[in-house]
């Protein structure tokens, strides 16, 4: 999920060029990975685990992925993660991992990324990012079954919970 996640980000940035970065792999537990992203070496930090009371010069997305969530062990909560000194892009960030779930509840997929509304808030430049996410990645479904296979009832809190009052509320999405 989480090189896709990167993925539907360039594309949302670079107008449907999800080839239009540059992926650096880190182990689960090599705080150079912080290191890389408060120092500028790379801009987001996907498949980072939420630690708010360590990370608190970071911003994290919405989860993306709770893993152990079904057994009972110690839940691991796993974020897109960015610097706190830039809120406006820490916000795009967000919104592209938003935009899977509003994919998701609105029953929009891949094949159907139109449609996605545009929106205003990040300016007219990036009014089709949305789409362009979902172009590359889907809804968060259709991610989700990419990487995992199973079906909807085996996934714990990696579950939307469609047709119901959403989980994932995000002031900052204005879609017109």
């Amino acid at each position: 999920l989480s090189v896709d996640y990167c993925h539907a980000l360039a594309a949302a940035l670079f107008h449907g060029n999800s080839a239009a970065l540059t992926l650096e792999f880190f182990a689960e537990d090599d705080y150079n990975a912080i290191d890389a992203l408060l120092n500028g070496t790379i801009d987001v930090l996907a498949g980072s685990q939420v630690n708010l009371e360590t990370d608190v010069w970071l911003q994290f997305s919405t989860p993306y992925f709770y893993q152990n969530a079904e057994n009972g062990d110690e839940v691991k909560v796993f974020a897109l993660a960015t610097r706190n000194d830039d809120t406006y892009f820490s916000s795009f960030v967000h919104s592209i991992m938003l935009t899977t779930v509003y994919a998701q509840e609105s029953g929009i997929t891949q094949e159907s990324n139109r449609g996605m509304p545009l929106i205003s808030v990040f300016g007219t430049e990036y009014s089709w990012a949305m789409r362009e996410a979902i172009a590359y990645s889907g809804s968060y479904d259709e991610m989700y079954h990419k990487h995992f296979g199973t079906s909807p009832l085996q996934r714990g809190r990696n579950q939307l919970n469609i047709n119901e009052t959403s989980q994932l509320l995000s002031p900052s999405m204005n879609f017109r």
